[in-house]
């Protein structure tokens, strides 16, 4: 099948790659669902009919009760945190921003702006009238999209990992944790300080 644009060119790897994000997200939280319901011992049409009015912040906090509930292996339930803090302080804000954000294309052809619409009020300086904002503009390639679809995978198959290894804690087994290089990089993240806010216009 022919791939079909509806929008301006430069647009199109934008386009393709929030729509692989999309992808990514919703398996993602298909896969915590999935431990929530094994941790929790529920399954089936009732337990549909409760987690499906649960947003994917709130069945954060009820993975993290639920691991502690079932009295899970300290280990593992670090690595279950590891991902959990990853999933709500870099996953979510980023995909929130490229999904219901405005695209804006310019005269270059390398430049493609993300504009979100934010009130704000600032002080520059002291003794100075305040400064109303209502927009800000950032400059984001489909790079930079594709990027945090590379750690949302990467996320995402770590929660798999951390889902078996549950499932092999039922059967009193050793859980499966997960890799040290994925667990380096969630450890990076965490400790990276939080980049500075983008000019306001």
């Amino acid at each position: 099948m022919t791939s079909k644009s509806l929008g301006p060119k430069e647009l199109a790897d934008h386009a393709s790659a929030i729509g692989y994000l999309c992808i990514y997200y919703a398996e993602l939280e298909s896969i915590l669902t999935q431990l929530i319901s094994r941790m929790s011992g529920l399954k089936g049409e009732k337990f549909d009919l409760f987690v499906n009015q649960i947003d994917l912040l709130k069945k954060l906090t009820v993975a993290r009760g639920l691991a502690i509930s079932t009295k899970a292996p300290s280990d593992w339930y670090d690595d279950l945190e590891l991902i959990l803090v990853e999933i709500q302080n870099h996953i979510m804000p980023k995909r929130n921003r490229y999904v219901h954000d405005s695209w804006r294309v310019t005269m270059l052809d390398t430049i493609v702006l993300r504009r979100t619409d934010k009130t704000r009020i600032e002080r520059p300086q002291s003794r100075q009238q305040p400064v109303l904002t209502t927009k800000e503009y950032v400059n984001t390639s489909a790079a930079d999209i594709w990027a945090l679809s590379k750690d949302l995978v990467a996320v995402r198959d770590g929660l798999l990992i951390l889902d078996d290894g549950f499932h092999s804690f039922q059967f009193r087994e050793a859980p499966q944790l997960l890799p040290q290089q994925l667990r380096d990089q969630l450890i990076t993240h965490r400790k990276a300080p939080k980049p500075r806010k983008p000019k306001a216009r």
